[in-house]
């Protein structure tokens, strides 16, 4: 027998007995749903175990860690694990003692090529104890709470990940509740945000902002494109703003903090500087922002400046860039409220390429368009107030140079 699957759901019996993984040496793929059995290293036999997939564990026969890892030791030809106790709210979460991690000795697993771990701390305690080879290539861990990690554990997770998974971390997106990460040998082909993600933490109960301790711990240094769905401090994308080598970026909720970091480094206190200040985003090159109500006020950095919309501190944000030789070569607009067709134009003057895109637009018209399907006057021209005098926007405290 090489493959065994078995289902109990709403079962009175819901343990398996420990006499059908004795009875054949020869086990390769292993299914347990709503059931249990006795995770006993003696009294079963896994060492030919290729894929081992638990849902939905009973507290009953649910395992302690020590004994998970210890009939995991036996399955040196693993190449996928599923553990996952998410929709069991009787499920334990304290399989683990965490002032005894120090004397768990970890497990090998040379063959594993995907390992999907779902429940709560403990699974992320277990994942740090499982030395995984460079034949890995896909890591799923889904946490109750993210905010239960302690920062040394989700440093060391990050480690991991850098370590275990061959090629350098070139995508990154930061969703609402999971962080994902894409890595490749191939430095040239930049994975896309639609293929599947080497790395996917993910939480049901917590936001990107709670996951910083691990994210922060990854190396970066090599990150091409990065999507940020939440609104981030400035703290944050300050850190993401030192990355060399981030070209793609694209940017969800208001870019207020975003706009204020990517100025950092255009402006000095004085024209006397000896050396220009250092700047952020060097490699940014294409920008996309969605669902950004583009005309609202834009929270700048000092709060002596002039109020200003989010569109003109985009406005001179770009102008800024472009004169420092740092110049993007695209911006797309995807369903964003609050510019008009003559800001659009101005846009156009700094970068070469300039989408804005629209798939509906509720909330004062009702008709859908596309930027290209028509002029800059706009079927609103008569009634958008122009500004003849426009200027890029600056700080009233700082003066303007060229940075080489």
């Amino acid at each position: 027998m090489e493959k065994l699957e078995i289902r109990l759901r709403n079962s009175e019996r819901n343990e398996v007995p420990y006499e059908l993984f004795t009875m054949s040496s020869q086990l390769q793929h292993l299914i347990l749903d709503d059931c249990g059995m006795v995770w006993d290293s003696k009294l079963v036999d896994f060492r030919n175990l290729r894929s081992l997939q638990v849902v939905n564990l009973y507290q009953q026969s649910a395992p302690s860690l020590h004994q998970l890892l210890t009939v995991l030791r036996q399955m040196s030809c693993l190449e996928s694990l599923h553990l996952d106790h998410s929709e069991r709210r009787d499920a334990p979460t304290d399989l683990v003692d965490l002032s005894m991690l120090h004397d768990i000795e970890p497990v090998i697993l040379g063959c594993l090529e995907r390992i999907t771990l779902i429940g709560d701390l403990s699974f992320c305690v277990l994942l740090n104890h499982i030395v995984l080879s460079h034949n890995v290539c896909s890591i799923n861990l889904n946490v109750r709470d993210l905010r239960e990690i302690p920062s040394l554990l989700a440093q060391a997770l990050a480690e991991k990940f850098d370590n275990c998974v061959e090629g350098p971390t070139l995508s990154l997106s930061l969703c609402s509740r999971s962080i994902r990460c894409w890595k490749s040998k191939d430095t040239a082909q930049i994975p896309s945000f639609y293929d599947p993600p080497t790395i996917n933490i993910g939480s049901p109960s917590t936001t990107l902002n709670e996951g910083e301790s691990f994210w922060h711990s990854l190396c970066l240094d090599q990150l091409v494109s990065l999507e940020i769905h939440n609104p981030l401090g400035r703290s944050s994308w300050t850190v993401f703003g030192n990355l060399p080598k981030v070209r793609d970026l694209r940017v969800w909720s208001p870019p207020d903090e975003f706009l204020n970091v990517l100025h950092h480094g255009l402006v000095g206190k004085s024209t006397d500087d000896a050396q220009p200040v250092h700047t952020t985003f060097p490699a940014l090159r294409n920008l996309t922002m969605l669902q950004c109500r583009l005309d609202s006020v834009a929270n700048v950095e000092h709060n002596t400046s002039p109020v200003v919309s989010i569109v003109q501190l985009m406005l001179s944000c770009f102008e800024l860039r472009k004169k420092a030789a740092l110049p993007l070569e695209s911006l797309k607009l995807e369903e964003c409220t609050g510019v008009d067709g003559i800001q659009l134009g101005r846009l156009r003057v700094i970068i070469d390429r300039v989408d804005w895109i629209f798939e509906e637009y509720s909330l004062e018209h009702d008709y859908n368009f596309h930027d290209d399907d028509f002029d800059f006057g706009g079927p609103w021209s008569e009634d958008t107030e122009t500004d003849e005098d426009f200027e890029p926007y600056f700080y009233e405290d700082y003066d303007y140079y060229d940075v080489d």
